[in-house]
């Protein structure tokens, strides 16, 4: 189709068209009337045509006219080059942006995904060279894709390459008993519910009870007592030292706010054998933030950190509490996140802060938010990990003994089975 921009003291147009140049061969002073389009068909491939346009009316001809000219194919579309993501990446977003380089010939593009590299779904883009989905993947789920491009001649082939990735991990929730230690986790949002368990967010005030402590810049604060004997990644432990840069060390203790500030989980790379608060390059002397342990009324180990800051702004920071309970289970609570300048940069606690657990030789871990990226980090949030499913929820006071107790013995194997009781987080066998 050829168009053009009206003239405002035209009557009509005249076109001539064809391969020669200038253009008769095809249509000469050809009358369109005071039309602006003109559809031609009927083109070689590989061939280019030339055209005009003039305009006319009670006076003459119009003179000074441009001459125009194009190509037309002459096959489908060569292999596209694809961009991202890149083959065999990871950590990829549900929603994926996939980009390609475009093609000279290209009317349009197919974009090709698959679960199993065999049964691909295509969804025709148009004439882009990038594409964001709307619609979520599956998390930990690896995708193959490839892309065509396509014009009157045909499809572009499939490339003899097929890219891969893979989704990250559900930001939200997650676990199965051998990933991450044997750790599940949750958030208390929404999204992380998908468990059919999760924590609630309930913080617990021992400001007036707990014992208190101040922290200089990438200072320690050791030998704080558990009160029980706690068992992370499957060792015990009745102390814990609190980090200045944001995180709570079992053994090995790194205070240096580089080390924390550029920590990433499981990382051999000290600090180990942690939980990650708010990682990063903190200074609690500033403000100063205010730090109080307990056990509260049920056992279970209390840490509150109140207004700790971002080292780069002072006046950006969070009020962070850590709950551990003798079954294993971990729970840390956010409050109160102060932002005044909405800085989301790497220098903000929202763009930088690591939050997740390590074993004691970072070979094991899990890392639920880091640089920006991850699970959400939001006022009266709360965060949990626990040996099972059902431990991410809430612990419930008086609880029912199990029921329907059966116990079988074959082959010198005694195996003995119960229902589950809601609430539950563990259960002592005698």
């Amino acid at each position: 189709t050829l168009s053009w921009n009206a003239d405002a003291v035209a009557d009509g147009y005249y076109v001539n068209f064809g391969t020669d140049n200038p253009p008769t061969d095809v249509l000469n002073m050809y009358g369109n009337g005071a039309l602006t389009t003109l559809d031609v068909s009927g083109l070689a491939g590989a061939t280019t045509y030339y055209w005009e346009v003039i305009p006319y009316n009670a006076n003459g001809n119009a003179v000074g006219f441009a001459t125009w000219s194009f190509t037309t194919y002459d096959s489908a579309p060569s292999e596209v080059a694809m961009i991202l993501p890149a083959d065999l990446a990871t950590g990829v977003s549900e929603y994926p942006t996939f980009t390609w380089i475009a093609d000279a010939w290209a009317d349009g593009y197919n974009l090709y995904i698959s679960d199993d590299n065999a049964n691909f779904v295509m969804t025709d883009v148009g004439a882009v060279t990038g594409v964001t989905l709307t619609t979520p993947l599956n998390y930990e789920t690896m995708y193959y894709w490839y892309v065509t491009a396509y014009n009157p001649n045909g499809e572009s082939p499939a490339p003899l390459a097929i890219r891969s990735f893979t989704v990250q991990i559900n930001p939200d929730f997650g676990g199965d008993g051998t990933l991450y230690g044997g750790y599940y986790f949750a958030n208390s949002t929404v999204d992380g519910g998908g468990f059919g368990y999760q924590p609630t967010f309930d913080w617990i005030d021992i400001s007036t009870t707990g014992t208190t402590f101040s922290l200089s810049i990438d200072g320690l604060q050791t030998a704080i007592p558990i009160g029980f004997t706690f068992n992370h990644f499957g060792v015990n432990y009745t102390e814990l030292t609190v980090a200045a840069n944001g995180t709570v060390q079992f053994t090995g203790f790194d205070s240096d706010w580089d080390s924390a500030g550029n920590l990433f989980i499981p990382d051999a790379a000290t600090p180990n054998d942690l939980i990650a608060l708010i990682a990063m390059d903190c200074d609690p002397s500033q403000i100063p933030t205010l730090f109080y342990y307990d056990n509260d009324a049920d056992g279970n180990f209390v840490f509150s950190a109140y207004m700790w800051n971002d080292y780069s702004d002072i006046a950006e920071f969070v009020d962070v509490q850590m709950i551990l309970y003798p079954s294993g289970r971990i729970k840390i609570q956010y409050q109160n996140y102060m932002n005044p300048y909405g800085d989301t940069g790497l220098n903000s606690i929202l763009g930088d802060a690591c939050i997740g657990i390590e074993n004691a030789d970072g070979t094991i871990g899990h890392q639920y938010r880091n640089n920006g990226d991850g699970g959400p980090m939001l006022d009266d949030m709360a965060l949990c990990y626990a040996m099972t499913a059902e431990g991410l929820a809430e612990p419930v006071a008086g609880l029912d003994a199990p029921t329907n107790l059966v116990l079988t013995y074959d082959l010198g194997l005694m195996n003995l089975v119960w229902d589950s009781v809601p609430g539950a987080t563990m259960y002592n066998v005698y």
